[in-house]
């Protein structure tokens, strides 16, 4: 087998940032991120070990048998290493030298806390954020135009693993729909405002929430009827009534329990596009010319040609192991020059000590002659 080194301008470190688009539909309880179907889940049902609308964190467990799952462990020992999810009275309780075990995956989806009391906690950790906002009035915490910590607020928190470093001004859109049909719109300005664009009545224009883009998270105040007649029980005490701004998602998981309230003529869609730096390593690999033509392949040799040696009344036969002659012709035998040809299907790269760290499949096999020498660009998405 052949090796050759990198040379110093054969790797390239490239830094490059990314806009995905990520967007969440939800209906009476079930959420589906990016669109992928999983309709025979609902919110508490666990597929590949991860519940529908969620991502897992580190695609553990996904397509293994319930017997066959890995896990996280660790020996307790004079050192007292312990897994964070284990609390301390748990772990006093084990003996010395018990395995305490976790569990895998983590997974991660968006959240829904409704507040119309005074203990928000949530709420006032965005308090300073809030302050130091100053592309629009409505990021104030506290002032003429409402208070965050009394009025009827909701926070649709969104995890970092869908947008990244951050959500990209002006992108989000709320999108509310009854019975499949779209009622209600909202989009985000470039002041960060959520503005109402449907429906087309007196409250169009009107600020209904705000976006910490750096954050992930999304206040809805809009108080304000969307729609004119009852469409769902969104305050699972009060019976059906219309659909306000701040009902946005009801349903999903959060600090109220739907579990028993149904909501079937509700539909919402979160929409939106984030930020994420991906550094990308590109590698030149060289074929030299003259190098690398010949193959282990059984077809590469001719077999078809065979010596006989006659030793008195013995005969040994073997066939002549000549390279086999590839060059297109346009006659059965041909007098074309001949010339050595290989394919390469696959590029291995190693490290100094000849440890294999991954390969490079091509999707189709590359001609290689003795007269050329070839250059193949790999990129890896670190």
């Amino acid at each position: 087998m052949k090796y050759y080194e990198f040379q110093n301008n054969d790797v390239v470190n490239q830094f490059r940032t990314t806009n995905p688009s990520c967007s969440f539909f939800a209906n009476n309880k079930r959420v589906f991120v990016n669109n992928l179907s999983n309709s025979s889940a609902s919110l508490g049902t666990i597929i590949n070990a991860v519940p529908s609308g969620f991502l897992s964190l580190y695609e553990m467990n996904v397509d293994r048998a319930a017997a066959n799952l890995i896990y996280p462990f660790v020996e307790k020992g004079s050192s007292l290493n312990n897994l964070s999810t284990v609390s301390e009275t748990s772990f006093n309780a084990f003996a010395y030298g018990d395995i305490i075990t976790g569990s895998y995956p983590m997974s991660a989806s968006i959240k829904r806390l409704f507040y119309t009391g005074s203990s928000r906690p949530f709420i006032t950790a965005l308090k300073n954020p809030l302050n130091r906002q100053t592309l629009s009035p409505h990021y104030t915490f506290s002032s003429s135009l409402g208070d965050k910590e009394l009025q009827t607020i909701t926070l649709i928190d969104v995890p970092s693993i869908f947008f990244g470093s951050k959500i990209n001004s002006k992108t989000t859109i709320l999108d509310f729909y009854v019975t499949g049909t779209l009622h209600g719109r909202l989009k985000e300005n470039s002041r960060g405002e959520l503005v109402q664009l449907l429906p087309a009545d007196a409250n169009s224009g009107s600020v209904a929430g705000i976006v910490l883009n750096n954050y992930g998270a999304i206040l809805l105040t809009g108080s304000w009827d969307v729609t004119s007649g009852n469409v769902d029980n969104y305050d699972i005490t009060a019976g059906t009534e219309p659909f306000k701004w701040y009902y946005f998602m009801a349903g999903i998981q959060g600090n109220v329990d739907y579990s028993s309230t149904s909501l079937p003529n509700s539909t919402y869609r979160l929409h939106f596009e984030g930020t994420s730096d991906v550094n990308t390593k590109i590698m030149f690999c060289t074929a030299p010319r003259g190098e690398l033509n010949y193959s282990l392949n059984p077809t590469f040799l001719d077999k078809t040609t065979f010596a006989n040696y006659t030793f008195g009344t013995k005969q040994f036969i073997e066939p002549i192991r000549t390279i086999k002659n590839i060059t297109s012709a346009s006659y059965q035998t041909p007098s074309a020059p001949f010339e050595k040809t290989t394919y390469i299907s696959k590029i291995g790269i190693y490290d100094d000590d000849k440890n294999l760290l991954g390969i490079a499949s091509l999707s189709r096999p590359v001609k290689k002659l003795e007269s050329r020498d070839l250059t193949f660009k790999l990129k890896l998405d670190l």
